[in-house]
């Protein structure tokens, strides 16, 4: 479902638009927000397989499961599985039935029509355009965000941590022009870095900005977006195979150090991780942006609204109080009040807090899962779902790596949740669930 079509849902949601920037009646900016499946409504859970999230480069997958009419996960296996290798992020393009699966090195992309899962390449798949983008060893995808440009054409920013099995590998974030079918280009039209960069693993996109956590330089680095919403720099080209020249080569080096972007500012923040937005009322009559960072220094969520000119606070206007590292955070737009959830990776259970009118984290709302530490929470998606017969409710979705499963937790009115899950999927042994992603069959 469009974001637009969720406008009129709650204030926040409402105002989100505004906020954004809108053209012909869509939103350029995507902020996450819940899934509304009508009264029978065919509803599938998509599950990324990392089994060795950290090194593995072998094994690895995506699975597809069908919820009941009862809002039940059915029993038994996968309606379908795709081999990924090391997939651990999900993102569906914002308007068509096409889901991006970050690997170890690359995105693919799947049509999932109906509920299936069948790549963009065709039946017999393939690790190229339209279906993929080049392989980049060592680039390490951990997030996906969307911006619609001016044209109307939708750009995906890959945030690359960079490391792992190459370390000329650099940290960046890249930019990949999608098809009118939600096609995936072979390389990024531009990227963003900066010559002390060490660690990016989070970025939120406005139609002004990127804005990207450096967790080992400890600070949101905003990056200026182009109008067609390209970032400031055009990536390194390898050079053709020409004969020695007389004069040195102006095509760049590929392997080189990449040229800072032009003119990025940054916020101090203490090791920030993921990073979704929202809108919020601060009470001017004008909706503002806020960016819910996960601060991994101090081991909370922090709110950072943006004001006119697109820059931070100083420090965060609020935050949660002391729990873990979240792995993923995503907001209830459908709740009352507002509330947000992170996926406490180390504690094993998943946390939230409810969210003032002004966008502020009220730190003494906690409501949360029953703690196991053996449980290890990755992903999270939420669901607004009226079982045939039933009354509407919500769910949040729980990729849970320890137990090799999804978990569904029941919402409450207020947005407090279910200390223990509902319904969960059948254990897949050793495959590590590492993100979740509902889609509502259209």
């Amino acid at each position: 479902m469009r974001f637009r079509e969720r406008a009129a849902a709650v204030l926040l949601l409402s105002t989100a638009l505004a906020a954004a920037g809108c053209i012909d009646g869509k939103s350029r900016a995507i902020p996450p927000a819940p899934t509304a499946a009508p009264p029978g409504a065919e509803v599938f859970v998509y599950v990324a397989q990392a089994r060795d999230p950290d090194l593995g480069t072998n094994g690895g997958a995506v699975s597809v499961y069908r919820l009941g009419d009862d809002g039940l996960f059915l029993g038994g296996p996968p309606l379908a599985t795709q081999t990924v290798v090391n997939a651990r992020r999900l993102a569906r393009h914002p308007e068509l039935p096409v889901l991006y699966v970050a690997s170890a090195n690359q995105i693919l992309a799947f049509d999932i029509t109906g509920g299936g899962l069948v790549s963009l390449c065709g039946a017999g798949g393939g690790l190229a355009p339209p279906c993929a983008t080049e392989p980049r060893p060592g680039s390490n995808p951990v997030d996906i965000k969307f911006l619609r440009n001016d044209a109307g054409s939708y750009l995906m920013y890959v945030v690359e941590q960079g490391g792992g099995s190459n370390q000329d590998t650099p940290t960046r974030l890249a930019a990949y022009e999608l098809g009118s079918n939600g096609e995936l280009p072979s390389l990024a039209s531009s990227q963003a870095v900066t010559p002390d960069a060490t660690f990016f693993q989070g970025a939120e996109v406005t139609p002004e900005f990127a804005y990207v956590g450096d967790t080992g330089q400890s600070h949101i680095v905003r990056f200026p977006l182009q109008s067609d919403g390209n970032l400031p720099d055009v990536p390194p080209t390898p050079s053709p195979l020409v004969p020695t020249p007389t004069q040195p080569d102006p095509t760049p080096d590929p392997t080189a150090s990449p040229d800072p972007s032009p003119s990025p500012t940054a916020f101090r923040v203490r090791a920030p991780g993921k990073i979704i937005q929202a809108a919020s009322d601060p009470g001017t009559g004008e909706a503002q942006t806020v960016l819910y960072v996960v601060v991994q220094g101090r081991r909370r969520i922090g709110a950072e609204p943006v004001d006119a000119s697109g820059n931070l606070p100083e420090n965060p206007t609020s935050e949660s109080n002391t729990r873990g590292i979240y792995n993923s955070i995503v907001v209830d737009q459908f709740s009352n009040p507002v509330r947000i959830y992170g996926a406490a990776f180390q504690n094993g259970q998943v946390d939230s807090f409810s969210i003032a009118a002004d966008g502020n984290i009220i730190d003494d709302t906690l409501s949360a899962t029953f703690a196991n530490t053996s449980s290890y929470p990755t992903g999270l998606s939420l669901l607004k779902f009226t079982p045939v017969g039933g009354a509407p409710q919500r769910t949040l979705f729980v990729s849970v790596g320890g137990f090799d499963r999804v978990d569904a937790y029941a919402l409450n009115p207020d947005g407090t949740i279910a200390e223990l899950p509902f319904s969960s999927t059948e254990p897949q042994n050793g495959t590590f669930p590492a993100d979740v992603l509902v889609y509502v069959a259209e």
